[in-house]
């Protein structure tokens, strides 16, 4: 959950299990667990964890007892109006949650009462009873009944139960979660060598720029880690498309992990160029790959960071789209593909099909045409699922 681009937590949990996996992958957050937190201004990039009854941090100050709960209104009043609003305005996942608090219920309650006919859409993940949790079985059927008709009363707030056989599915499900949100970002990874720019960097640049100019007028996001000549070049088609419009969603729409590059001839810390290259791959939904050339001793051969980047995006499930007729890395990833049993039709595709593998690999196409087919492959591969 705390991977998910979601500004906002709710939780009536005192602990701090949510606070710890945020700290696990260093995301900046803003916890409110009082009426008085609510004023605080927001933390510049921070995500907010609104602790409805409380944290252990301060064990005088939770709500557990009768009288708690029944003086919330007095003493936590804030929290419900702020929390109609987000219920009102976005979409809410519920997760571990029983639904039966009586502030959230009044929550719903309010949203029913002004959104009667179209309330907004919300999720809960919730498991059905199961037959082996009962040794009677119609003490199990009268239960799974029960279960039925709470789910189809849920529908009423604007809630719909999501079913799972066992909670240890939840994690899947969220990670399912986390890729289909991916699914909208695109990283373009790639590099040529400045010093030895000629036709074969010019076709690299040209074809970057082009896609990266497609990506800022069809909404999809952009990601990449500013790789030599071809990171620039798909930056730079990126924001011009995007200033025809003001410019007003890059914060939205640009996702950078700029590789930090030592003085001098100092070398790279390559952990940490990893462990970036781990992070992108895990953003993206596709991973476009042009280019991919160093030189070496006066000579032009693979880069080794680009392979290491198709490696980690075909890990973490991304659709797999060399430009092979940029030569380098993306001609090498060509090879592997092509005619490779990786799926190439259906939701579960993670790469084109040979035809347009071949199509991309030709080295006699246009500038415009390797452009056109690959953002095509692009829009295709955002869309499905």
């Amino acid at each position: 959950m705390a991977r998910l681009p979601t500004r906002s937590y709710w939780t009536t949990n005192y602990d701090k299990l949510i606070e710890r996996s945020f700290d696990e992958i260093s995301r900046p957050y803003d916890v409110i667990s009082s009426a008085a937190d609510l004023s605080t201004r927001a933390s510049p990039g921070a995500a907010r964890i609104f602790k409805m009854h409380g944290t252990v941090d301060q064990l005088a100050d939770v709500v557990i007892s009768t009288d708690d709960y029944e003086l919330f209104r007095k003493s936590r009043g804030p929290f419900l109006p702020l929390l109609q609003a987000q219920m009102t305005s976005m979409s809410m996942l519920f997760v571990g949650m029983s639904l039966t608090d009586p502030n959230v219920k009044h929550v719903l309650a309010l949203i029913r009462e002004s959104f009667s006919d179209n309330p907004p859409d919300h999720f809960a993940l919730v498991k059905p009873p199961q037959a082996s949790d009962f040794d009677d079985t119609a003490e199990f059927a009268s239960r799974l009944r029960q279960h039925e008709l709470w789910a189809r009363d849920l529908r009423r707030y604007g809630l719909t139960a999501v079913e799972v056989d066992d909670y240890a599915d939840i994690p899947n499900l969220l990670n399912a979660l986390e890729r289909q949100v991916a699914r909208q970002r695109v990283w373009i990874s790639g590099s040529w060598p400045v010093e030895n720019f000629g036709d074969d960097g010019s076709k690299a640049y040209a074809v970057a720029r082009g896609i990266g100019e497609a990506m800022g007028r069809s909404g999809l996001k952009l990601i990449h880690g500013l790789g030599l000549v071809v990171g620039s070049a798909a930056l730079t088609g990126f924001l011009e498309a995007l200033q025809e419009s003001g410019g007003w969603d890059l914060d939205r729409r640009l996702i950078t992990r700029p590789f930090p590059q030592p003085p001098g001839e100092d070398q790279p810390d390559r952990q940490k160029w990893t462990a970036l290259r781990k992070e992108l791959a895990r953003l993206a939904g596709v991973a476009v790959f042009i280019g991919g050339v160093k030189f070496s001793d006066g000579r032009a051969t693979i880069a080794e960071g680009v392979r290491e980047e198709y490696r980690l995006a075909k890990a973490a499930g991304a659709y797999l789209l060399p430009i092979g007729a940029t030569g380098g890395a993306a001609a090498k990833i060509f090879d592997e593909l092509i005619g490779s049993d990786i799926p190439s039709r259906g939701k579960a595709a993670q790469r084109p099909s040979n035809e347009d593998l071949k199509a991309l690999a030709n080295a006699d196409a246009s500038h415009s045409e390797l452009i056109g087919r690959a953002v095509t492959l692009i829009r295709k591969a955002t869309q499905a699922g």
